[in-house]
């Protein structure tokens, strides 16, 4: 029956790595995609009207001992906040996330790159370390257009150095 501030570990805490490939700073055995950020309902319908009415807010947490300079915090962080802006002020119903993306790319990336902002841009959601075990052609995309793809190739029991795939 008391006020509560919804910080739900898997969703609000951002020193999680954001790579779903384990790569970059944050937490090592830990990850939340963009998506899981923003799908976030701080009051959920599981919970009785009465209950909901305690939720007064939503406040994402970062703790640094995993994130070592200001860069990597700016990357754990960017475009997080952009999303919980949205979990905060925005009623579920009225969220969609491939619009967000839409206006990420389209606005907020511009903003962070004037900004010389470091962020993090989700890959592909195909794009998985280790993938690809035989020869396989394929084709890989992105929603957002400033991403950079990298690729490894696996000869002899080591990869090669990463590439950036045009």
């Amino acid at each position: 029956g008391n006020p509560v501030v919804m910080t739900p570990y898997s969703v609000s805490y951002y020193n999680m790595k954001p790579d779903p490939n384990g790569k970059g700073p944050g937490h090592n055995d830990s990850y939340m995609s963009l998506k899981m950020n923003y799908d976030f309902d701080p009051a959920p319908p599981r919970y009785s009207a009465e209950q909901r009415k305690n939720i007064i807010g939503y406040q994402p947490c970062v703790w640094t001992e995993y994130i070592p300079t200001t860069k990597d915090l700016e990357f754990v962080l960017l475009p997080r906040l952009s999303a919980a802006s949205e979990v905060s002020w925005t009623e579920v119903k009225s969220k969609n996330f491939e619009d967000f993306k839409r206006r990420l790319a389209k606005q907020h990336f511009k903003r962070l790159d004037v900004m010389k902002t470091n962020y993090f841009v989700d890959p592909p959601q195909d794009a998985q370390l280790n993938l690809f075990t035989d020869k396989i052609k394929t084709s890989i995309k992105t929603d957002f257009p400033k991403a950079k793809i990298f690729y490894q190739e696996y000869k002899s029991g080591k990869y090669t150095k990463a590439q950036e795939y045009k």
